[in-house]
């Protein structure tokens, strides 16, 4: 995730350079002293997040905030007054820091703002999904999970090179019915363009011939199965 600050105080450049270092989950693209030094780089960058300062010269962070109402990027709000939280949360940022910035106070910021993104990507991605691993946010395309395992400990989404384990997943129930995988038995769920073969009980897979990817269809399933594959004929 890039991000970018606004911010005429050149202290407050070095310290949320040096934060955005530290954590590991935001890239800083570069520090400007006010929104127009910043335009280029907006425009010619994939920018998801701003810092931005209010009481700038040339231009406040007010104003730079009507401009850009329809946004595709976030703002958090970085101010050494709390007079102005209340009128920049009409513009739907994220969140409101206040100076000086603790690094503590910094990161939950951030965290709010990857939440926000990653819910924002799973809506409008219908390709894809984006699973929430430790402290990092993973796309995993549709076409290229192979199966998936459902158990009391949580989801595996398995791809061909490995398989990333979640707890729970609110998109996983529309990736479950709405793309085309296949129940082969109450906790396994297919991706029938990845199979290899289908033969007595089993299925494999392209390029995951090993024993243990060779999956149990389980009788109840196995009609069905049958039946969807004829349909992609």
């Amino acid at each position: 995730m890039n991000c970018i600050v606004i911010d005429d105080d050149p202290v407050i450049q070095s310290q949320l350079r040096t934060f955005c270092s530290k954590c590991g989950l935001i890239s800083n693209l570069g520090c400007y002293s006010n929104p127009a030094e910043a335009t280029n780089v907006i425009r010619n960058n994939n920018v998801n997040l701003i810092f931005l300062d209010i009481e700038m010269p040339q231009q406040s962070g007010i104003e730079f905030l009507e401009e850009v109402s329809d946004k595709d990027f976030q703002i958090i709000v970085i101010s050494g007054d709390r007079k102005y939280a209340l009128q920049t949360f009409q513009y739907d940022v994220v969140d409101y820091l206040l100076k000086p910035i603790e690094y503590s106070r910094f990161l939950k910021s951030v965290n709010k703002v990857i939440q926000r993104v990653y819910e924002k990507n799973n809506l409008n991605n219908s390709d894809s999904i984006y699973l929430k691993i430790k402290n990092s946010f993973i796309r995993i395309f549709h076409n290229d999970i192979y199966f998936i395992v459902i158990s009391d400990k949580g989801i595996d989404i398995v791809v061909k090179d490995r398989s990333y384990h979640i707890n729970s997943c609110r998109e996983c129930s529309n990736l479950l019915t709405n793309n085309g995988l296949i129940q082969i038995s109450k906790t396994v769920y297919i991706n029938p363009l990845k199979m290899l073969t289908v033969k007595d009980n089993f299925v494999c897979f392209f390029d995951r011939e090993h024993f243990e990817d060779c999956l149990v269809i389980e009788e109840e399933y196995k009609k069905g199965l049958l039946s969807k594959l004829e349909g992609l004929k």
